[in-house]
Parts: C-alpha cells; sequence; structure tokens
C-alpha cells in the first residue's frame, strides 16, 4: 500500500476529525499549537493519526488511530514507530497515555500499566486527565530515555523477576556484569522464593543500594549508619507509592499457596501490577 506519513498542518484538521470520530477517539481538544500530530495518507485521504503532547521531558500519547477498514495491516505500527523516533529526538523522556481499548496492543509494545493517582502533574492537568477519558481509562507508562528504569522494565517483559530486573540493569555499575547479577537475585522471586515475604522489586533495590553504601569493615559503624538510613528513604518511598513493600500485601494474594499462585497468574496479575513496583523501584534508586 503506497501511503506517505508526514507531519499534520492546520489544513488537515477537518480530516483528522473524521478518523477520530470513526474510531471513537476524542477531537475536541485538538490543537495543533501545543501537539504534534503524524498522519498517514494514502492519496488525499487521512489513514492513520498518532499525536503527542509534550511537557518538558514528559508526553501524553493521544490520537492514535487508524481507519477501521485498514486496520491489522502495519500502518498504526509504522506511524507509532516513527511518533517514538519522534519523542526521542525532541528529549521526551517519559511517555504516558489513556485508554480504554487498547492495553494488550500497548503492552506488546513494551508499555505498563501504572495507577492513576501516579501520573506526574503534567499529565494530570491536561484536558484528557481531566474531561474527555472516563475514569475507568487505564494509564500506562513507557520509557523512552536509555535508563536504568527502561532496562528495569524490559527485563521484567523478557520474563525475569523482579529482583533480577532490577539488580541486573544496576550492577553493571558497580563491576557485576549482568549475567552474574541474574544469576545472584534468581531465587528473590515472588517474595523470596515464593514465600510472599519482601517484594523482589524492594529486594533488588536493598542489594544494589548494597554495592553503593554497603561495608565490607564490621567496625565501620559510619558505614552501617548510612546504608541503614538509605535503606529507610527507599522504604518510605517504596511504600508511599504502593502502600508495603510485602509481596502478598501488594498483590492481594497469598502466592506461598499453590491454588492462589495458580489464581493470580491465571488472572495475569503478575504481567499487571508488577511492572509498576519494578518502575518505582528503579526510579527511587536513581534519586538515592
Amino acid at each position: 500500500m503506497d501511503y506517505i506519513i508526514k507531519k499534520a498542518v492546520l489544513n488537515d484538521i477537518q480530516g483528522l476529525i473524521s478518523i477520530l470520530k470513526e474510531t471513537n477517539l476524542p477531537f475536541n481538544d485538538i490543537d495543533l499549537n501545543n501537539q504534534q500530530f503524524l498522519l498517514a495518507y494514502l492519496g488525499k485521504d487521512i489513514i492513520a493519526s498518532c499525536a503527542v503532547e509534550q511537557y518538558k521531558k514528559e508526553a501524553l500519547l493521544k490520537s492514535f488511530a487508524v481507519k477501521m477498514d485498514l486496520q491489522g495491516k502495519g500502518i498504526g505500527k509504522e506511524i507509532y514507530l516513527k511518533m517514538i523516533d519522534y519523542c526521542k529526538s525532541n528529549e521526551i523522556e517519559d511517555l504516558y497515555l489513556l485508554t480504554t481499548t487498547a492495553e494488550d496492543w500497548f503492552d506488546h509494545m513494551g508499555w505498563i500499566r501504572v495507577k492513576r493517582e501516579s501520573l506526574p502533574e503534567s499529565i494530570k492537568n491536561t484536558k484528557e486527565y481531566n474531561s474527555i477519558c472516563p475514569l475507568n481509562a487505564i494509564c500506562m507508562y513507557l520509557s523512552i530515555a536509555d535508563s536504568p528504569v527502561k532496562n528495569t522494565i524490559s527485563k521484567f517483559k523478557e520474563h525475569f523477576n523482579c529482583a533480577q530486573s532490577v539488580f541486573s540493569s544496576y550492577a553493571p555499575k558497580f563491576g557485576i556484569n549482568e549475567s552474574d547479577a541474574l544469576k545472584i537475585a534468581s531465587g528473590f522471586v515472588a517474595g523470596i522464593n515464593y514465600k510472599g515475604k519482601t517484594c523482589g522489586a524492594v529486594t533488588g533495590a536493598y542489594m544494589t543500594i548494597g554495592l553503593k553504601y554497603g561495608f565490607c569493615n564490621a567496625m565501620d559503624k559510619h558505614a552501617r549508619e548510612i546504608i541503614s538510613q538509605k535503606l529507610y528513604e527507599f522504604d518510605r518511598e517504596f511504600i508511599k507509592r504502593n502502600g508495603s513493600i510485602e509481596c502478598h500485601e501488594l498483590l492481594k494474594g497469598d502466592v506461598s499457596d499453590k491454588d492462589q499462585l495458580e489464581k493470580l497468574r491465571k488472572e495475569g496479575v503478575f504481567r499487571r501490577i508488577c511492572p509498576e513496583f519494578i518502575k518505582d523501584s528503579a526510579e527511587i534508586l536513581k534519586d538515592i
């Protein structure tokens, strides 16, 4: 199919509104002054769109649409990837979106689900967040910049456990290669070998903090105080974001019980909510 993708101009507004209406997406907040639109054209017809609303290093992805009769042909993926390239070239580090229908597609593209209240104020102040998208819309996040946060999420998407994902993303900075870090953290799955105790995203962080602030002189009281304080700082922020550091409380299920563990797996709980825990862990570690 011979189509082209280019930036939207003022004359494209009516065609853009038409495709958003066809795909049941909001169009009342279109603003080419603070939103960057990419459009796919087949001849003179607009067949796909994708936009970002940027706030410094954060942006809201929106208006992602493909004409109904052309869906499933790769057009959406191509225009989406071009928008990701645009974000990278414009120093956008964190992308957010709200969706009621496309969670699985974005999950496949590396996005993770996050709590509505965890969104940054810049996104909470948008029209889409405040008045356009319903309260039951799913909030999702994608890390654009190459960073431990991005690496941590990628590792989890590759099916490593939470502790492995966090620890292996930071360990190379301290002289431990990735493969050894993955081995070291492999037993800290689901609250330490499926016991539902301390969350793996937390134990992975503890090990990382140990690499940075740990001690090897048993008489070094000052070093003991420093690492204790750093661990306390981590706990305080993680609990502030998630309410607990305990796996069974975060998952609302007992992973030490085989029946409950299987139920959690079948319901997709690990895939759905654990990525936000490792994201939070990686972000807190970056600050510490």
